[in-house]
Order: C-alpha cells, then sequence, then structure tokens
C-alpha cells in the first residue's frame, strides 16, 4: 500500500456513521507502518495531519492513530514524544496527554518548551497543600532562571503575581492562549524535524 491509497481510505468516512470506513483505514495504516520507511511515514503524517486541518479527514480518528502508530514503530524521541503530546492534546486523549508530558519531564526537564507545557497540562499542583497559583509561579521562575531572555514567562509570572489567580482562571485565558499558541507555532515549524530526530 502507497501513501495515496492509505490517503484515500483516510478521507471520506466520518464517525459514528461509517465505523467500516474507520476499520478498513486503521487496517491498513497497520501494514503501511510495517512495511514504510521512517521517511514515508513522516511525509504520510504531515500529509495527513495537513488534511485534519482543512477538515478532509477526521483529525481524531485518522491523524492521531497515524501519530501514534508512528511512535510505536519508530521508537520514542523527545521530539517525538512532543508530537504525541501535541497531537494528543489536539485529539483530546487527555491520558495520553499525560503520559507523554510525564515522559517528556524524564527525559529534559530543562527544556522551555517541555515545562510551559507541563504548567499549563498539570491539572494540580503535586502537592496538595500548595495553592495551585504559587506552583505556577515557582514553576515559572524555574524556567525563567533557564531562560532570562524570555518575554512570555515574564509576562505570565507578572500577570500570575498580579491577579493571584492560576494561568487555567477564566480571567488569564487569553495568557493560557497565548502560551499555547506561541508553543504551537514552534511546535508547527519543526515537526518534520521532530519526527526524524
Amino acid at each position: 500500500m502507497d501513501k495515496e491509497q492509505l490517503l484515500g481510505l483516510a478521507t471520506g468516512w466520518r464517525l459514528p456513521e461509517d465505523e467500516k470506513g474507520l476499520e478498513l483505514y486503521l487496517g491498513a495504516l497497520e501494514r503501511y507502518s510495517a512495511s514504510s520507511t521512517r521517511e514515508e511515514f513522516v511525509d504520510f503524517i504531515l500529509e495527513i495531519r495537513d488534511r485534519g486541518k482543512r477538515g478532509t479527514v477526521d483529525y481524531i480518528f485518522a491523524v492521531y492513530p497515524a501519530v501514534r502508530s508512528f511512535l510505536n514503530r519508530f521508537g520514542e524521541t523527545p521530539g517525538r514524544l512532543l508530537v504525541g503530546f501535541m497531537e494528543a492534546s489536539n485529539a483530546g486523549e487527555e491520558e495520553d496527554e499525560t503520559r507523554f508530558i510525564t515522559r517528556l519531564m524524564e527525559l529534559t526537564p530543562d527544556d522551555r518548551t517541555v515545562n510551559l507545557l507541563f504548567v499549563l497540562h498539570s491539572r494540580k499542583p503535586p502537592t496538595s497543600d500548595m495553592k495551585r497559583v504559587d506552583w505556577e509561579l515557582e514553576q515559572l521562575s524555574k524556567i525563567e532562571n533557564a531562560y532570562p531572555s524570555d518575554p512570555i514567562v515574564g509576562e505570565v509570572r507578572k500577570r500570575l503575581t498580579e491577579t493571584k489567580r492560576p494561568i487555567g482562571d477564566r480571567s488569564n485565558e487569553d495568557l493560557w492562549n497565548k502560551i499555547f499558541g506561541l508553543v504551537w507555532k514552534e511546535y508547527e515549524r519543526n515537526l518534520p524535524k521532530l519526527l526524524l530526530g
């Protein structure tokens, strides 16, 4: 099976109406995963993501399974784990998000992007006696110490200090969106390199 045939099987069905289309696609994806080269699979992922963003394929059931299949076949590197996290987030796969961000924190605890995502993703501070906003400020201080020229971290710390409300609070939704938006732009720009690395 080549890339174009697989893309054809990923197109034209929607759940829950067409479970047969999903079954055919997932079976073909499994065969493609086993036989394609890493570069061929990266090309497929880039194309199917593009189609998913345009709405011509189902993002949750076509794009994310391809990413997960790629990671299973070619292994987990920090870059691929970041791809897994971002795509799991986009697909609403919270358990996978948690697994990927936990693994990223183990492998790259000093990475700016990983730490920003950890703050955004973590549902509660590690200790119950710590207020959420205090925990976030502590995490942001660590990032700021490691990356003193990062303007977004300073802006976020200033706002949290003033409002005493966590990033996830409705009043700070613009901050959450700004941080995730910046990370997403970096991610989009570096996606092929992250997958190949």
